[in-house]
């Protein structure tokens, strides 16, 4: 008898070596995405709250001699700078704006169930492929119950279902009413 016990631990405990820990979709309280275009030329950081609010910075570095970006990359900060570049202040050698939206409840609630139902918290934390230069790591960060989790990669290595999470984060951002924030 002891050693079915000891059989059936053993199968239990192998059935869920391979289970991940995801919390329930209403305990995800933002999600964000934060990348680079590479060779520092420009950088964006957005985070939706599912109060709501959504916060957006946009850096561009590589500037020309009268102080507007070269590149006018990714087009999301692009878009921003063409609308309100008298909202970027320049602080040393960039170029940065800092705005803040409002999204929707629905908004909110479609992007936490993407993230649930595409196994974001079973992926590693980093999907990186070294030396390659013209593709920069974008971090997709998912907040929940107090804690923090971000996968990074840089060559889509993290498959379609980050890449579907990416692209839904982007595709609100895009859809968002940005206003200038005042500091």
């Amino acid at each position: 008898m002891r050693y079915f016990y000891l059989l059936f631990f053993a199968a239990i405990m192998s059935a869920f070596a391979g289970c991940t820990f995801a919390p329930p979709v209403e305990d995800i309280s933002e999600v964000g995405l934060a990348g680079n275009t590479g060779l520092l030329s420009a950088s964006y950081s957005i985070s939706l709250r599912a109060d709501g609010t959504a916060f957006c910075d946009c850096s561009f570095y590589d500037l020309k001699e009268d102080d507007k970006p070269k590149y006018e990359y990714p087009e999301f900060c692009g878009e921003l700078y063409r609308n309100n570049a008298s909202a970027f202040v320049k602080n040393g050698a960039s170029l940065q704006g800092n705005f803040s939206g409002v999204i929707s409840k629905e908004q909110f609630e479609r992007l936490a169930q993407l993230v649930h139902k595409n196994g974001f918290f079973a992926l590693k934390d980093e999907y990186i492929e070294e030396g390659v230069r013209d593709a920069p790591p974008t971090s997709t960060t998912v907040i929940y119950g107090g804690k923090t989790k971000t996968v990074s990669d840089n060559t889509s290595k993290g498959g379609e279902k980050l890449s579907e999470i990416k692209t839904a984060i982007y595709e609100t951002a895009q859809e968002t009413k940005w206003e200038i924030e005042r500091k």
